[in-house]
């Protein structure tokens, strides 16, 4: 990512982020860009925090693995979802 203009946005993806426990916002971190050297260019250091929301479903549903299961028998059944967020 080029930081070379101003008023531009910029996105930066972070992957493998582990979700907290609650839906609550985390406590503030800081944000900060630096050059090759180390340098700072551009910091935030307080006020960035993350809410997680809570996922819902548009689909969900338990599928028998047999389609002809007798009354009183055991089968195995497959849950089936579909997140919506």
């Amino acid at each position: 990512m080029k930081y070379s203009q101003a008023n531009i946005q910029n996105t930066i993806k972070i992957g493998t982020i582990k979700n907290p426990a609650l839906v609550k916002p985390t406590k503030s971190f800081k944000i900060q860009i630096l050059d090759k050297s180390g340098a700072l260019i551009a910091a935030l250091e307080t006020g960035a925090t993350f809410t997680p929301t809570p996922g819902t479903f548009s689909a969900i549903a338990l599928v028998p693995h047999s389609p002809r299961v007798q009354i009183l028998e055991k089968t195995d059944v497959e849950l089936v979802f579909t997140p919506q967020n």
